[in-house]
C-alpha cells in the first residue's frame, strides 16, 4: 500500500490500480443498478433531486455506515455545500449546509484531485490528528473512501464513503464508487450550468424589465429578437409587435442610410457605435432617441446586437431653446467684445506710437552704438511688458550671431551667447532673408523652460545688421500692433546703428591716420638713428687711422671702415627693399651660409662698440653646426637690429652673450637650430626686440634643418 503525505492510501498505488483497472468481473446485478442509476441520474435537475435518487438507489449497490457529497460551485468559494445522500436509520441525518473547505478529509482531495481510501483511522501515524469533526464521514468510522467529483479537468468536490468495519472494500466496491463518482460529477456539472444560466436569465429579465432606458437585441439581419417594455413605450408598438420588427423601419428614410452603415460597421469591425437620430413612432409621431450598437459575441463570433436608448426629445428641446438664447447672448456679448478690443486696440496703438517715438528721439540723437542698443531694448521690453528682449549682431563671414544685450524681466537672460548660424538653419534662413517669425518652443529649455518667442531682422538698404529677440511665457501671442512696433523699431535701430558705426570708422580712420603720422616721424627718427650709427663708425675709424702706430692696428681700421660702409649700403638697400615689399615686388633669395664663417663679420663691430662702453660681449658658438639655406642679408639684418638694442639697453660694465645650437627633436624626426641673444639684466621684449621665425622665409637645408631665432 502507498502511503500519501497525510497517511492516505492512494487508489492510484501499484498495488491498488493493478486490482482495480485489470478488468476484474463485476456482478451483472450491481451493473445494472448502476445503469439505472446512471439514467435516473440524468433526470435531477437540482441538487435536492439528486440527493434524493442517490439516496433511493446507492443502498442496492454498496454497504456504508454514510454517504455524503462535498461541492464547491466555484473554485474561487471557500466553503463546501455537504450533502448526505443516505445513513443508517440510527444515525442522524445531516440538513445541506456549508462547512469551510479546508475542514474534513475532503480538502485533501480537492487539493490533490485524486481518490483517497483508509483501511482503518485506528492506525494512522501519530503524526496525523485526524479532524476533530468531519461531515463527510459517519462517526467513529473505522475506513473511509474518498472519492473526487471532476467536471473535466476542475475537481469541484468529492463523493465520501465511510463504513464501520476495518478494510471493508473490495475490488467491485472499489470499481463502482468510481464510475458512480463520474456519474455524479458530470451530473452536477449539468446542474451547475442549469442553475448559472437560469440565474443569468433571471438576472437579465429583472434588469430589462427595472430598466428605464429602451434594451433590446437584433439578429444580423437588424431585426429584432428581445425588447423590454420601455422599448415598446418609446417607439408606440407592443413587444409583441416588435419582435421580428427590421430595426431600419422606425427611422426616416434620410437617416436609415446611416443606420444601416452603422449595423453594418458593428458586425464585421466588431465596434460599438453611438447615434443620435429621429424615430417615427407608430401613430406617424417623432422623438429623438440616442442609441448604441454593441456586438455580442458567442465563443468567438458576432452572434447578435445589443442596443440601449434613450428618448432625448425633451432633452433636444431644451438644449435647442438654450442654444438660440445662448446665440442671442454670444452675438450681444461678441458685439460688445468687439467694441472693447476695438477701444483697447486703438488705446494699445496710441501707446505704442508714443513709446516709437521715445525711442526714435533717443537713438536719434545718439552715436554711440551701445547706448542705442540699450535704449531700444530696454524700451521694448518694458512698453511691451514681456520677459525678456535681446539684441545680436552678426558676423556673416564667420557665420555666428553674438547677443549684444539683453534686458530680462521674469525670464533668464543669456547676455554675450554666441549661436553659429549653421546650427540653426530654419531660424536664421528667414532672418536672413529679412523675414520675421513667432514661435512657441517645443522642447523645454534648460532655463528658461517653455517660451514663446518672436524674431525680427535689423537691415536696411546695406544689408542685413543682426536681429531683435522677444521673449515671454509660452501661452503668449504676438499680435498684429507688437509685430507693427518691432518691426519699425528694428527699422530705427538699424539706422542709427549704421550712422553710430559710420561715425565710429570715421574716428578710427582719423586715430589711424595720427597713428600713421606719428609711426612715419618715428620711422624718420629711426632711419636716422641707424644711418648716422655706421657713419659715426666710419668717422671714428678715420680718426683712429689718423694716429694708428702700426700697420696692423691701421688694417683693422680699415676693415671696420669698410664693414661700416657696407652696412651703411644695407640700411640704404633695406629701406629699397621696404619699398619694394610694400608694392608687392619683392622676392626672397636663399644660399647657404656657414654661421662659423659668418657670424663673425656680423658681430666684430659691435665687440668695438661694447669696448668702448666697457661691456662684455660673450659668442658661444659650437664647432661642428651645419649649413644653413637661407636669406643671410635679412638675418643679419636681425641680428644687427638685436645687437644693437642689446648694446643700446645694456648697462655699462654689463654682459651681453649669443649662442647658437642644434638639437634632434624626435617627435619629428627632424634637427632644428635655434640662434639666442641674452642680455644679462632686466630689460622690455618692447625695448629689446622680438623677431619671429617667418621672417627668415622658413629655410630649410639638405639636412632638413629648420631655424629658430629666440631672444631674451
Amino acid at each position: 500500500m502507498a502511503e500519501h503525505e497525510h497517511g492516505l492510501a492512494d487508489i492510484n498505488s501499484s498495488r491498488y490500480s493493478g486490482e482495480l483497472w485489470s478488468g476484474s468481473p463485476i456482478a451483472q446485478e450491481p451493473v445494472m443498478v448502476l445503469a439505472e442509476l446512471a439514467s435516473e441520474l440524468n433526470t435531477a435537475t437540482d441538487f435536492e433531486a439528486l440527493q434524493q435518487i442517490l439516496a433511493r438507489r446507492l443502498r442496492w449497490l454498496l454497504d456504508f455506515a454514510r454517504c455524503t457529497l462535498v461541492i464547491r460551485a466555484n473554485s474561487e468559494d471557500t466553503e463546501y455545500l455537504v450533502l448526505e445522500v443516505t445513513s443508517p436509520s440510527k444515525a442522524k441525518k445531516i440538513p445541506p449546509q456549508k462547512i469551510p473547505v479546508e475542514q474534513g478529509w475532503s480538502g485533501t482531495v480537492l487539493r490533490d484531485s485524486k481518490p483517497y481510501f483508509i483501511e482503518d483511522l485506528a492506525q494512522l501515524p501519530s503524526i496525523i490528528s485526524p479532524p476533530k469533526e468531519d461531515w463527510g464521514i459517519a462517526p467513529k468510522a473505522r475506513s473511509l473512501m474518498l472519492l473526487p467529483l471532476r467536471i473535466g479537468e476542475r475537481t469541484i468536490g468529492s463523493l465520501n464513503f465511510s463504513s464501520y468495519t476495518v478494510g471493508a472494500y473490495s475490488i467491485t466496491w472499489l470499481n463502482l464508487a468510481s464510475l458512480l463518482a463520474t456519474q455524479v460529477g458530470g451530473q452536477i456539472g449539468s446542474i451547475l450550468t442549469k442553475m448559472q444560466l437560469e440565474s443569468a436569465y433571471e438576472f437579465r429579465k429583472r434588469v430589462m424589465e427595472s430598466a428605464t432606458d429602451a434594451i433590446f437585441t437584433l439578429d444580423l439581419q437588424g431585426n429584432f429578437t428581445l425588447v423590454n417594455q420601455r422599448t415598446a413605450e418609446i417607439t408606440g408598438y407592443t413587444v409583441a409587435e416588435l419582435m421580428g420588427l427590421p430595426f431600419l423601419k422606425l427611422f426616416h428614410f434620410r437617416d436609415a442610410t446611416q443606420v444601416q452603415t452603422l449595423l453594418k460597421a458593428t458586425i464585421s469591425q466588431g465596434v460599438t457605435n453611438h447615434y443620435d437620430v429621429e424615430i417615427v413612432r407608430k401613430d406617424n409621431s417623432e422623438k429623438i432617441i440616442t442609441f448604441n450598437l454593441a456586438p455580442l459575441f458567442i465563443e468567438g463570433k458576432i452572434a447578435a446586437i445589443a442596443s440601449t436608448a434613450q428618448d432625448i426629445t425633451e432633452r433636444k428641446q431644451a438644449e435647442s431653446a438654450l442654444l438660440r438664447a445662448k446665440v442671442a447672448e454670444a452675438a450681444n456679448l461678441a458685439l460688445e467684445r468687439q467694441v472693447q478690443e476695438r477701444t483697447l486696440q486703438l488705446q494699445q496703438a496710441l501707446d505704442f506710437e508714443a513709446r516709437l517715438k521715445c525711442i526714435t528721439d533717443k537713438v536719434r540723437d545718439s552715436l554711440d552704438e551701445s547706448q542705442i542698443v540699450q535704449t531700444s531694448v530696454q524700451e521694448l521690453a518694458l512698453g511691451l511688458n514681456i520677459g525678456c528682449c535681446n539684441m545680436a549682431f552678426y558676423n556673416l563671414e564667420q557665420g555666428t550671431s553674438t547677443i549684444y544685450y539683453e534686458y530680462a524681466i521674469s525670464i533668464p537672460a543669456s547676455q554675450g551667447r554666441i549661436a553659429q548660424l549653421a546650427d540653426f538653419p530654419e531660424l536664421y534662413r528667414q532672418l536672413l532673408q529679412n523675414q520675421y517669425f513667432q514661435f512657441c518652443s517645443i522642447a523645454p529649455h534648460p532655463k528658461r523652460g517653455q517660451v514663446a518667442m518672436l524674431a525680427c531682422p535689423i537691415s536696411d538698404d546695406q544689408g542685413i545688421i543682426g536681429d531683435l529677440w522677444l521673449v515671454n511665457q509660452k501661452d503668449h501671442i504676438f499680435n498684429e500692433l507688437e509685430i507693427r512696433l518691432v518691426q519699425q523699431v528694428a527699422n530705427q535701430c538699424a539706422i542709427a546703428i549704421r550712422q553710430a558705426r559710420l561715425y565710429q570708422a570715421a574716428t578710427a580712420r582719423v586715430t589711424e591716420l595720427e597713428k600713421l603720422n606719428q609711426l612715419k616721424d618715428d620711422f624718420l627718427s629711426t632711419v636716422s638713428h641707424e644711418l648716422r650709427t655706421p657713419i659715426s663708425n666710419i668717422n671714428m675709424a678715420i680718426q683712429m687711422l689718423k694716429i694708428a702706430p702700426t700697420a696692423q692696428a691701421r688694417e683693422r681700421y680699415l676693415d671696420i671702415l669698410q664693414n661700416e660702409c657696407k652696412r651703411e649700403i644695407e640700411l640704404i638697400n633695406d629701406l629699397l627693399d621696404l619699398q619694394r615689399l610694400e608694392s608687392s615686388s619683392y622676392a626672397i633669395s636663399t644660399e647657404v651660409v656657414n654661421l662659423q664663417d659668418w657670424l663673425p663679420s656680423i658681430i666684430e663691430p659691435f665687440r668695438v662698440r661694447t669696448q668702448e662702453r666697457q661691456q662684455k660681449l660673450r659668442v658661444e658658438l659650437p664647432p661642428c653646426l651645419p649649413q644653413l639655406v637661407l636669406n643671410a642679408a635679412t638675418l643679419g639684418r636681425i641680428l644687427s637690429e638685436l645687437l644693437n638694442n642689446a648694446c643700446k639697453y645694456t648697462s655699462e660694465t654689463g654682459e651681453i652673450a649669443l649662442s647658437v645650437s642644434y638639437a634632434i627633436c624626435s617627435q619629428q624626426s627632424q634637427k632644428l637650430a635655434s640662434m639666442s641673444i641674452d642680455k644679462i639684466g632686466a630689460v622690455s621684449a618692447e625695448q629689446f626686440g622680438t623677431v619671429a621665425p617667418a621672417s627668415l622665409g622658413e629655410s630649410f637645408s639638405e639636412a632638413n634643418l629648420r631655424f629658430r631665432l629666440h631672444s631674451n
